[in-house]
């Protein structure tokens, strides 16, 4: 574990749309399944038991893990008309692909370093969160923004449209409907007055495992993607 961090607690699961609904896991019209014996989640529901799998075929899972530990990124931030105050990086390792959203701006960070500290008001230029969310470029004397890419397998951009489903325009940029996994999506928090900060970094901090040996690939691609809310400090009312 990591130094600070209490020992963490898992939810484990098979990943797919509940029900006979259409894309459902249980369709009415499907033909006769292969497997009839249902398998089994633990005591602890952090893992499954009997789960099978038919030969060149794939399964998805979802698992979620949290723990208590002393928060590696320190924040003192204020509103004074626009976002201001410092932000210092304790990480062990740099943060890549780093932004900071607040109200309806978007402070890109890039790449936080450990031990960096970044004062947000000076050193920080920030753009609306629908320019940095929808990718907005001038061409010309127009402002350009693609369409959201349905089918795209950059897993940063999905991750980031995931994380501020709402801020970057709902169902009407992305045309998709983001309630199945709406814990991801932290647009309610902003709405609330909170900033966030989302960044990834290129290393696992959790491995899968199938009867103690490790499923993953250790060649493979691994991120491990961190987000921060923080509280933002309101001068007293006259």
């Amino acid at each position: 574990l990591a130094p600070g961090l209490s020992t963490p607690r898992s939810l484990f699961s098979w990943f797919g749309l509940p029900g006979d609904g259409f894309g459902g896991m249980n369709p009415a019209a499907a033909s006769m399944p292969m497997f009839t014996v249902p398998y089994d989640f633990s005591p602890r529901l952090d893992a499954l038991v009997g789960v099978p799998i038919a030969v060149w075929s794939t399964r998805p899972f979802v698992g979620r893990w949290w723990a208590e530990a002393s928060p590696p990124i320190d924040a003192q931030l204020t509103d004074e008309g626009r976002l201001a105050g410092t932000i210092e990086c304790r990480l062990d390792a740099p943060l890549e692909n780093s932004v900071l959203i607040y109200d309806t701006w978007a402070y890109p960070l890039r790449k936080l370093q450990p031990g960096q500290l970044i004062d947000i008001g000076n050193e920080v230029d920030p753009q609306t969160v629908e320019t940095y969310l929808r990718q907005v470029t001038v061409r010309g004397d127009r402002d350009y923004s693609p369409s959201y890419d349905q089918t795209s397998f950059d897993v940063a951009r999905i991750v980031e449209v995931m994380s501020c489903h709402e801020l970057a325009g709902g169902r009407s940029y992305t045309g998709l409907d983001g309630t199945y996994q709406d814990f991801v999506d932290l647009s309610t928090l902003v709405s609330d007055g909170r900033a966030i900060l989302i960044g990834r970094q290129n290393r696992s901090a959790t491995r899968l495992q199938c009867d103690g040996r490790p499923l993953d690939d250790a060649d493979g691609q691994k991120w491990t993607y961190y987000r921060f809310v923080f509280p933002v400090a309101r001068p007293a009312a006259p």
